[in-house]
């Protein structure tokens, strides 16, 4: 296969599997799909360099195919661009708590307040319904939340130190209120 054609294949490979790796650390904020991209990335980013240093070395020996080599190595590095904004999401995803309050009473949920990391208000969740919020964490805090069902006011502690990195999605059942 020519070289020009291995640098397209690469240029794909990388952008697809890359691109999974995203999805399955959105869908999960799992830390060992995280390093797994982490080393995906590291060993993509030396064999598609690699690739650059033989397209660049062979369009040198080469005029008939120096625009197919530049044309490849276009296709490489256009990666680069898309590597940086998944590291963009990823960074604003491992700072961020995702949670999703579910209603299990069979009555409305009202007036939820959300608070610590981030102060949030829901009006309502109606019975067996939910409602996902993204909390960033910007400094050690925790997250509270207050909400009123048939008419009493509960408080609840979510989660207690949390820090910035330690991003997770989450799901929170309010509608039972906790015995102190």
């Amino acid at each position: 296969m020519k070289l020009h054609r291995v640098a397209y294949l690469s240029a794909i490979a990388s952008f697809i599997i890359g691109t999974i790796f995203m999805v399955l650390f959105f869908t999960t904020c799992s830390i060992k799909i995280a390093l797994a991209a982490y080393y995906y990335t590291l060993i993509a980013g030396v064999v598609n360099f690699a690739l650059f240093i033989l397209l660049l070395l062979a369009s040198l020996s080469n005029n008939k195919l120096k625009k197919k080599y530049f044309k490849g190595s276009i296709a490489l590095f256009s990666n680069i661009p898309v590597v940086l904004i998944y590291i963009y999401f990823i960074n604003i995803l491992s700072d961020t708590i995702r949670v999703e309050f579910v209603n299990v009473s069979d009555q409305v949920v009202e007036n939820l307040k959300i608070s610590g990391c981030e102060n949030m208000l829901i009006s309502k969740i109606d019975q067996k319904e939910s409602d996902t919020r993204w909390i960033m964490v910007k400094k050690t805090c925790h997250i509270k939340i207050d909400y009123e069902l048939d008419g009493i006011q509960y408080s609840e502690n979510i989660l207690e130190n949390v820090s910035p990195r330690m991003g997770r999605k989450l799901s929170y059942a309010v509608g039972l209120p906790k015995k102190d």
